[in-house]
């Protein structure tokens, strides 16, 4: 309505006037707001926008609100100017919120919901990027779990104080309805961390059907099972968070430094703990100066610039450890009276590998039973405070801890749960490494896939091996390392272990599993080496097979480089009478073995054949040697393969090679490679109808298994790999 105000006399002089005024109102035609726009003739002749009329009037305009006046944009100037990452996030909000019949709330919940992760800011930037889809405004109910209890009810009735509306006994989630539907807006239900905070929210949610609302917390999976959209937030990666401090620091950061690779990195891509290094070094500290000031303060340190905090709305959540302590005093609540129990061990997991840990080395280091441990861990998860590892990196229900989050459990389990927490990791590995008995193969497979799952970690744990714990771990790990690797670590390990004081027995052995875990990782040179270093030992001592087995070694070596005929040698005239003369059947045939190896490759097929069907799978069966039994038959259809019996060679191989390999817990080791590559090979050359497909999968989980072993079969792998990808 517009309406004219003046006088019809002429000796009056109050001032012409013209005031229109906009009512918007609900569906039920109540009033929600006035806006009125004053305009006032000037005695010069013009019309003007009057301010003179009402406080608060600007540039003519004023806006009367009858129930609650709603938040403007965030007071935070960096939401609109600093945003990186996060397309996805984004997009999924504006989908669910903005979308066609769009009227789902949306949790921003968990795993990645971890403290830090900028939950809110994201929020934030959704409402100022779509301001005009909600032109009542944004209304934010900021939760708060400290004090007394809260329902869904009593959310209600601080939403209908937040918003001015009256508060009736019966209807006023109608009028917050209206309220929020007419004009649009969005609510904004900020600080759902944990269960009772969580169930309250719902009941709020379920009576304010239809309103645009928005969730954010550490709370995971709120609604799930309802259909209620999910937004994940995790820290970034490296190159968003670089992209982060770049646009924090602006010109005083002109390239990407390894300096500045390292910082990121050590605060674990947390945008939070970037934003803060951001207003220090802007300040004028370095890096390791930050990182030290950091640490110094136990995480605790305050923002750079005084003013930050007048704009922060929850100074708790602010600082790095303030956030992380809120979030472990939420899974003490959390786990109720167990806490007391349980808590402990979470602290412990502070010094897991940080890759993760599945469920089971998970409760070795945490010190607890399988069920208190899962109770824990779910606890924990809900909470944002576990990180699951997405599917594609583990099929089993494993967890990471954010480096942050860990480093401060680290130093609230102290040096005597550092202590405890590597010695149970200490136990569970060297209770599934050592290789079991003949007619053991079932267990023995499932303690190896166990370790196998858990490759990962094995690097971290070998690389904290104390030194009393060094020869037992030696001894447990010889068959495991040189069979399944990964060799780099094993290397590494026993490389060190050899340094160690050692008597002559153990040297020997430790020189043993080093010269083969070298020779399967390529290293020639240092194979070698150590194989004459352990023959010149073994000699000393007295120790004739020993010796045998170590100069095979250097045959083993020379083979590898192609000195067929001084490999034949050494194996038929220094190696082999050794072990006939000493009555060792094992070793007798593994040697025939690599004499048949030779052979091979002189093309003299039916010697080879008989030495493996007569000289060694009788040995081998008698013994019940199940995985030499499965190479030996992997090397006769080998023969087979190039006698052109390829569907005999492909039966062999499937049935009598990768099937017990896969048995035993050998299914990610170089023996498992090995035979997927020469299966593949097969596939390939008989080339039947699917036989490419079959191989080129074949290929890509040989590849996988080589590049984390490390063996010089890698580039085999992957040129026959893209062959066969460039055919089909």
């Amino acid at each position: 309505r517009q309406i004219a105000a003046g006088c019809l006399y002429e000796h009056d002089r109050y001032p012409n006037a013209c005031e229109r005024i906009r009512i918007v109102l609900d569906g039920s035609g109540r009033p929600l707001r006035y806006d009125l726009w004053f305009r006032g003739w000037s005695t010069r002749g013009f019309w003007f926008n009057d301010n003179s009329l009402y406080s608060g009037t600007v540039d003519g305009r004023l806006s009367l609100w009858v129930r609650g006046q709603p938040d403007g944009p965030s007071a935070d100037p960096r939401v609109a100017r600093v945003f990186v990452g996060r397309e996805p996030e984004i997009e999924q909000l504006e989908k669910s919120l903005l979308g066609e019949g769009a009227s789902r709330p949306v949790a921003i919940c968990s795993v990645q919901g971890m403290a830090g992760v900028g939950k809110s800011y994201l929020a934030e930037r959704f409402a100022y990027l779509h301001q005009d889809h909600f032109p009542g405004g944004v209304c934010r109910l900021v939760l708060d779990g400290s004090g007394a209890p809260v329902s869904g009810d009593s959310l209600l009735g601080n939403l209908g104080d937040r918003l001015r509306l009256p508060q009736a006994t019966d209807g006023l989630a109608e009028w917050v309805r209206s309220r929020l539907l007419s004009p649009r807006s969005l609510l904004h239900v900020e600080n759902v961390d944990a269960e009772p905070l969580a169930r309250a929210a719902a009941e709020l949610i379920v009576q304010l059907a239809g309103c645009p609302i928005l969730v954010t917390g550490r709370y995971q999976a709120l609604g799930s099972s309802l259909g209620w959209i999910q937004v994940p937030v995790r820290p970034f990666d490296e190159a968003t968070a670089l992209v982060q401090l770049a646009e924090e620091l602006g010109e005083e950061m002109w390239e990407v430094s390894e300096e500045y690779q390292r910082l990121v990195g050590a605060l674990g891509f947390l945008p939070l703990a970037i934003h803060l290094a951001a207003g220090y070094l802007k300040a004028g500290y370095s890096v390791e100066g930050f990182l030290t000031r950091l640490r110094q303060t136990g995480f605790a340190l305050p923002a750079a610039d005084v003013a930050e905090p007048t704009l922060t709305r929850d100074q708790s959540r602010a600082a790095i450890a303030s956030a992380f302590a809120l979030s472990l005093d939420l899974l003490k609540a959390q786990l109720g009276a167990e806490g007391e129990r349980l808590i402990p061990g979470f602290l412990d997991l502070g010094h897991a590998p940080p890759v993760g840990f599945g469920a089971s080395l998970g409760a070795a280091i945490a010190g607890l039973p399988a069920l208190d441990y899962e109770q824990l861990a779910v606890a924990a998860r809900r909470l944002s405070l576990l990180d699951p590892i997405p599917p594609a990196e583990r099929k089993d229900r494993a967890y990471r801890l954010h480096p942050l989050l860990a480093e401060l459990l680290r130093s609230e389990s102290g040096k005597d749960g550092a202590e405890k927490a590597h010695a149970r990791m200490t136990e569970w590995f060297c209770a599934r490494l050592p290789q079991l008995p003949a007619g053991q193969e079932e267990e023995q497979g499932k303690l190896w896939r166990e370790i196998q799952v858990e490759t990962g970690a094995l690097p971290h744990w070998l690389a904290e091996i104390r030194e009393a714990e060094g020869v037992r771990v030696g001894r447990a790990g010889s068959w495991f390392a040189t069979l399944n690797g990964p060799f780099h670590a094993w290397f590494s390990f026993y490389e060190e272990l050899l340094r160690r004081p050692l008597g002559e027995e153990e040297r020997s052995n430790v020189l043993w599993t080093l010269g083969r875990v070298a020779l399967h990782s390529g290293d020639l040179d240092r194979a070698a080496g150590v194989a004459r270093e352990k023959v010149e030992l073994d000699r000393s001592r007295g120790d004739e097979k020993e010796a045998a087995l170590a100069t095979g070694t250097l045959a083993d070596v020379l083979w590898a480089r192609g000195d067929l005929n001084e490999a034949l040698r050494i194996q038929r005239e220094e190696v082999l009478p050794v072990f006939e003369r000493l009555g060792d059947i094992r070793n007798r045939a593994a040697t025939m073995g690599k004499i048949a190896d030779v052979l091979q490759y002189r093309a003299e097929l039916k010697e080879v054949l008989r030495i493996r069907r007569e000289e060694q799978l009788p040995v081998y069966e008698r013994l019940g040697d199940a995985r030499e039994h499965a190479v030996t038959m992997g090397k006769i259809a080998d023969v087979l393969q190039v006698q052109g019996e390829l569907d005999e060679a492909i039966r062999i191989r499937l049935e009598e090679e990768l099937t017990i390999y896969e048995r035993l817990g050998l299914g990610a080791s170089r023996d498992m490679a090995a035979g997927r590559f020469n299966l593949a090979r097969t596939y390939l050359k008989r080339n039947h109808a699917g036989d490419r497909e079959a191989a080129i999968a074949l290929l890509s989980l040989a590849l996988e298994s080589a590049d984390r072993l490390g063996i010089p079969e890698t580039k085999r792998i992957r040129l026959l790999l893209e062959q066969a990808l460039n055919a089909s």
